[in-house]
């Protein structure tokens, strides 16, 4: 996506030559990316039942917040994270429910008590980390975001209709 938006007219020839570069630093570190991810959604998965129990017995008592302001950039990338993981939600609600209700019967845990290790709010996370950790350039995290979301969605549906076929076999 970022080589074609590089030879395309929607930019001027200084950001085509960016993007292009973009497109290759991405292409170059495309399996550490893969890899960081892929490591953050094992470790939630290794260490989710110890997680979880120390959940239920360390429940925080209830604090007063106060509102503070974020820097622009944390809040763009929020807001960008939260506009993926809405449109995941959405399109995968049953099958979340569905794994969060397994897994909290294999873990003897309430269901609602369960932070899956492979939600998009995760592997988002994962992913923009992954972009800072590379230092992606800025101006074509949205477009980065947006090919990201494409290539996500189609992939979670087998991804979590398999983790809820192995669940109810198990």
């Amino acid at each position: 996506f970022l080589f074609s938006l590089s030879t395309s007219s929607r930019l001027d020839p200084a950001n085509q030559n960016h993007c292009y570069d973009a497109f290759v630093m991405l292409q170059a570190q495309t399996n550490r990316g893969v890899t960081q991810i892929c490591t953050v959604v094992e470790g939630r998965f290794a260490s989710l039942e110890e997680h979880h129990r120390d959940d239920l017995d360390n429940q925080p008592l209830q604090q007063e917040t106060e509102l503070t302001l974020l820097d622009l950039e944390v809040f763009e990338e929020t807001l960008a994270i939260e506009k993926i993981v809405r449109a995941s939600t959405k399109r995968f609600w049953i099958d979340l429910e569905s794994l969060m209700f397994r897994l909290g019967a294999l873990l003897d845990v309430p269901a609602d008590a369960i932070k899956l290790p492979v939600s998009p709010y995760i592997l988002c996370s994962a992913y923009r980390q992954a972009l800072r950790d590379i230092e992606f350039p800025r101006n074509f995290l949205v477009d980065a975001d947006s090919a990201f979301a494409r290539k996500l969605l189609p992939e979670l549906a087998d991804i979590y209709q398999g983790l809820n076929s192995y669940l109810s076999d198990t």
